[in-house]
C-alpha cells in the first residue's frame, strides 16, 4: 500500500484534498464498516470488489473502469472479490464545493482517465495540493457537468 498526506494551502476552502493513496488488494482484506468526516473517491483499475453502504443496505458491485464515492456521515464496507481482487487508488477531500458529491450514484464508470492520472501522482510521491485540487475539480466537470459552460457562447 501507498498511502500519504497531501500538502494544504493556506487558506484554501473551495476543496481541499486530504490523503492520496493506491492499494493492490489481497483476497482477506476489507475496510469497515466504517462513519468518514470527508468524502473519498476509489478509481478501480483492475480486478472488482463490493461496497457495502450499510444505512440504505445497499451492496454495490465495482469493476475495472468504475469509481465509487464514500460520503462523510456514511457507514460503508468495502472488500475485493475474493478470487479477482481489486487494485485502486484513491483521494480524500473536504471543502465547500465537495458538497455536489452529494448527489448521483455511488458508483459510476470513470471519466476519462482520471483515475489513472491519480495513480501517476500518487506513484510520483506528489503532494502538492493544488495538483490534487485540479484533479478534483475536473472529474466534478466530468461527472456533473452537463458539458456546456458559459464560456460556450463566446
Amino acid at each position: 500500500m501507498l498511502n500519504y498526506q497531501v500538502a494544504r494551502v493556506k487558506g484554501a476552502q473551495d476543496i481541499i484534498p486530504l490523503m492520496v493513496g493506491r492499494e493492490r488488494c489481497t483476497p482477506e482484506m476489507h475496510y469497515g464498516p466504517n462513519v468518514r468526516d470527508h468524502y473519498i473517491v476509489h478509481f478501480c483499475f483492475s480486478g472488482s470488489g463490493t461496497v457495502v453502504r450499510h444505512n440504505t443496505k445497499h451492496k454495490y458491485e465495482v469493476h475495472a473502469g468504475e469509481l465509487f464515492i464514500i460520503r462523510p456521515g456514511e457507514s460503508v464496507t468495502y472488500y475485493p472479490d475474493p478470487t479477482d481482487p481489486w487494485y485502486y487508488a484513491w483521494i480524500s477531500f473536504v471543502g465547500e464545493r465537495a458538497s455536489v458529491f452529494k448527489g448521483g450514484s455511488m458508483v459510476r464508470e470513470t471519466p476519462e482517465d482520471i483515475g489513472i492520472r491519480l495513480l501517476d501522482l500518487v506513484e510520483a510521491g506528489e503532494t502538492s495540493s493544488d495538483i490534487f485540487s485540479s484533479l478534483i475539480y475536473n472529474l466534478i466537470y466530468c461527472l456533473y457537468s452537463d458539458g456546456a459552460t458559459p464560456y460556450d457562447r463566446i
